[in-house]
């Protein structure tokens, strides 16, 4: 979890959020994304005809890291943010579902375009070097993103294999990402299960109703039951506690 933390600190928006002396808020995050999308597009149809080939290594260069930061973001947001936010007793909370299934499917489509880019400037990794045009190299890039299969053309070396073996794992990730935001949706059915009644109602409200403690150690958690905290569920093998706010209000009066 540390790792893919510091890997997002590091990541180009990090980077310019650091350098630039402004705070940055959603019109600035969702126009950084819009504008590397946007750059995705002309690295495709424009770069190739007007840059030159060290001005074409350097935006793949930079493609490249592009497509890295998106995935270790969604990668967090997946599996780690909401326990950073957890731990620090604070609410894991989202714009909008809508804006993050907008936003994601933007990635996924800003991901297509920079592999196109890639495949469109290393023909030798193919069989032929058909894809010779940004048109037959966004339709292989859309193909090796969505399926895992080939479209008429096929890797000849082992660059081009390790190149679209990680945009497909790229692509069935994102894709299961969003048939989860999908899912978020979908009404939901209460459960008897005591982890999943804690997710749904303890962790939602930890302000409003509750008190939360955590507990590495048998002593520890035998200190938080006596003062009155009642056990909810182990997770990452930290024990989770919780009380009423209400209940510390009467033992103080």
């Amino acid at each position: 979890m540390k790792i893919f933390s510091e890997l997002q600190k590091r990541s180009l928006f990090a980077v310019v959020e650091k350098q630039v002396p402004i705070q940055f808020n959603l019109w600035m995050v969702e126009g950084w994304a819009v504008g590397h999308f946007i750059l995705s597009v002309l690295a495709l149809f424009a770069l190739p005809i007007l840059a030159t080939s060290s001005a074409i290594v350097f935006i793949a260069f930079y493609g490249a890291l592009r497509v890295f930061e998106v995935v270790i973001y969604q990668i967090n947001v997946l599996f780690f943010e909401w326990y950073r936010k957890f731990k620090k007793k604070k609410h894991h909370e989202a714009r909008g579902y809508l804006r993050l299934i907008l936003l994601l499917l933007h990635n996924y489509v800003e991901i297509i375009f920079w592999f196109a880019f890639f495949y469109l400037n290393v023909p030798w990794i193919f069989e032929t070097e058909a894809l010779n045009s940004p048109l037959v190299s966004l339709s292989f890039s859309f193909y090796t993103m969505t399926t895992f299969g080939y479209s008429i053309f096929s890797p000849s070396s082992s660059a081009g294999y390790v190149l679209t073996l990680i945009q497909s794992v790229i692509g069935l990730f994102i894709t299961l990402m969003i048939i989860s935001r999908f899912i978020s949706y979908l009404p939901k059915y209460k459960t008897t299960d005591r982890v999943e009644q804690f997710e749904e109602t303890s962790l939602c409200a930890i302000d409003e109703q509750y008190m939360m403690e955590t507990a590495n150690t048998t002593e520890e958690a035998r200190k938080l039951v006596e003062e009155g905290f009642e056990y909810v569920c182990t997770h990452n093998e930290t024990m989770i506690f919780r009380r009423p706010k209400s209940e510390k209000c009467a033992r103080s009066t």
